[in-house]
């Protein structure tokens, strides 16, 4: 998923990372990061991030087939 870092400082490795969706929407999750976890993207997409929590919150729901669209290459 595609984040932001959202302190200026690292603590003990870790990172808080924002996970936002696109326009008004409720972020997803704002989680700390061990910094080994991360990798600097050129342009960050709101929109692969809601791809991605559609497609858990189906997969947690099992109420819809998964997508056959690849999206691992954008997790990080």
């Amino acid at each position: 998923m595609h984040g932001v870092i959202w302190e200026e400082e690292c603590k003990d490795g870790c990172w808080v990372v924002l996970f936002p969706q696109y326009g008004e929407k409720e972020d997803i999750a704002d989680i700390y990061i061990q910094e080994e976890d991360m990798k600097l993207i050129p342009v960050m997409d709101v929109k692969i991030n809601e791809k991605i929590k559609e497609q858990f919150d189906r997969l947690n729901q099992k109420t819809a087939p998964i997508s056959d669209e690849d999206n691992s290459c954008y997790l990080a």
